[in-house]
């Protein structure tokens, strides 16, 4: 990559970090460093030829902004409207109304459209309320789609545990919430940078060297990070996520399974530090995965002081969405519950006025 490349290449970067969590971590400063980013890569993009507009294009084509989510594939066109789309960026970012200097910022944000040209006739600084105006009806959308996803998840069919009738959060719902919702936008940002590495690399005459490298990054991001008493493991659930994702190729989605599977078989605990439905869902794709987190369910729901270094998630909820629309893992669980006197200490007595299944 040459140094072009490499600086358009840190625009991207930029742009792409106000969707995370390292958004935070900006002050005005660094918004004015970032602003002034825009600028270079806007006026780069006036001076390419096609030759360079070219390469540019084939390096970075999986360095998607993500106000463009048109498309999939990173076209230097995107460059003309750099400052635009980067001011665009950071109103529709997440991370903005929580950010601990949003005043500060949204007053430099203000001065900042100003500086935008005139597009159509159109003041520049109204561009600021055509952006507001798109976040706040994407919001209501989001907020809408919620509440059509819990109508839908009220009449779910409850889930036969050894022969136990045990209620579970739909895996509808379940998408629906917003942490799986962060989650699942996290997983796609690190698709793409996935991707981006695996293209920019591919003309390496040594390609296990790259593979290698991709998993030890991605194996440091899963297990460097711990689950909290009140959430669960946002790192490991953006991988688990990712590996859900439509790719476009199956060799690099495997590289992402088989770092999980890694990852948890040296520590099983680690699955009970996400979602239990995301537990769930990975044991269905890694079969081996299933029968060490069915024993860490079962021993940390027999123990009496369950550990408290994550969030409390009783066992029926875990076993549930882990059984829930496969019968072979129904089965390997039941195996685990013969003993009727341990499936008391884990579900409680069976209520009369329930049938049992």
């Amino acid at each position: 990559m040459d140094l072009l490349e490499d600086r358009i290449a840190q625009f991207l970067f930029l742009v792409k970090s106000t969707q995370t969590k390292a958004f935070h971590e900006w002050n005005v400063a660094a918004l004015h460093r970032a602003w002034e980013w825009a600028l270079f890569a806007h006026q780069a993009s006036l001076k390419m030829d096609d030759e360079t507009k070219a390469k540019v294009t084939d390096t970075l084509s999986f360095n998607v902004l993500p106000t463009s989510a048109r498309q999939s594939k990173f076209e230097v066109s995107d460059l003309l409207n750099a400052p635009r789309e980067f001011l665009r960026a950071v109103i529709w970012s997440p991370f903005l109304l929580t950010h601990p200097l949003r005043g500060e910022l949204f007053h430099a944000l203000v001065d900042l459209y100003r500086q935008l040209p005139s597009q159509d006739g159109q003041i520049a600084f109204a561009e600021l309320f055509v952006d507001i105006t798109r976040r706040l009806q994407l919001e209501q959308t989001t907020s809408t789609l919620l509440q059509i996803g819990e109508m839908l998840a009220e009449n779910d069919p409850p889930t036969i545990v050894s022969g136990r009738q045990v209620h579970v959060i739909s895996q509808s719902k379940w998408m629906m919430q917003k942490s799986s919702q962060r989650a699942l936008c996290a997983a796609h940002a690190l698709k793409q940078q996935i991707l981006a590495q695996v293209h920019r690399h591919g003309q390496l005459t040594n390609k296990a060297n790259t593979v290698n490298g991709l998993s030890a990054q991605l194996a440091d991001f899963f297990n460097s990070s711990e689950a909290t008493q009140s959430d669960f493991c946002l790192e490991k659930e953006i991988v688990i996520q990712a590996a859900f994702l439509d790719w476009p190729n199956e060799s690099t989605r495997q590289l992402v399974l088989d770092v999980i599977q890694q990852s948890v078989s040296e520590d099983p605990t680690r699955l009970l530090q996400v979602s239990p439905w995301l537990a769930g869902q990975i044991c269905h794709v890694i079969d081996s995965l299933a029968l060490d987190y069915i024993s860490n369910v079962i021993a940390n729901g027999v123990s009496r002081a369950q550990d408290t270094r994550w969030p409390k998630v009783i066992i029926s909820e875990r076993l549930g969405c882990l059984v829930k629309n496969n019968s072979r893992l129904g089965a390997l669980v039941d195996k685990y519950l013969i003993d009727s006197h341990l499936i008391e200490t884990l579900f409680g007595p069976l209520n009369p006025s329930v049938n049992k299944a």
